[in-house]
């Protein structure tokens, strides 16, 4: 009795004889699968020859681990869970530090209109009533309320980024006291008042 030839499923692995063209377990294309391999040694060694995805013209046999693109020696990076190509080698920041374009200039709103409130605030009503001191003063804790609008206004992130928009609103609140209360602000003051509010903002913002 003649035996039938049979072709292994590339997809499923199910054994189907020769003459199929589909796999009658998968239904995956057998006519495609033996035009796609190698029939001579030669073509087998040519078929499994990669080239690195960022020196194009370096064959490797490596692999990111995380992406699965080709890497040689020459860019890939050790990691404690194998190798990585440089893209993924690169460290991502938290998401709480991640502050996207729009996040940004959301805050940064939200401080510069902070800043003119509190400017308001601390010039014409607290000064008036209470005196320079306690309007320096109460400059830390308006800086402690403006970092936390700005840190909602953005999703409740934090980070350098922010501190830099809430310090700019601090800033903002100090010019205006200072150009409402300047015959009466010494240089001291001048420099201490703003620096404490950032300071603050710092220190919530971190």
């Amino acid at each position: 009795m003649a035996r039938t030839s049979q072709y292994k499923c590339s997809k499923c692995g199910r054994v189907n004889d020769t003459g199929n063209q589909f796999c009658g377990a998968c239904g995956f294309s057998l006519v495609i699968a033996k035009t796609n391999t190698p029939s001579r040694p030669d073509d087998q060694a040519n078929a499994s020859i990669v080239y690195c995805n960022v020196h194009r013209s370096a064959e490797t046999q490596l692999r990111c681990g995380r992406c699965d693109i080709p890497v040689c020696p020459k860019c890939m990076a050790h990691s404690p869970v194998g190798v990585r190509c440089p893209r993924c080698s690169k460290p991502t920041p938290m998401p709480q530090y991640d502050v996207q374009t729009r996040l940004f200039f959301r805050a940064l709103g939200v401080a510069i209109l902070m800043g003119l409130l509190g400017g308001f605030i601390l010039g014409f009503i607290v000064g008036p009533l209470f005196g320079q001191l306690i309007t320096l003063i109460s400059m830390a804790g308006w800086a402690y309320f403006l970092a936390q609008a700005v840190s909602f206004s953005a999703n409740k992130k934090r980070g350098p980024k922010l501190t830099i928009v809430a310090s700019t609103g601090i800033l903002i609140s100090a010019i205006f006291v200072v150009v409402i209360h300047i015959p009466f602000i010494s240089l001291f003051d001048l420099v201490l008042s703003p620096g404490l509010g950032i300071y603050v903002a710092y220190c919530r913002l971190r």
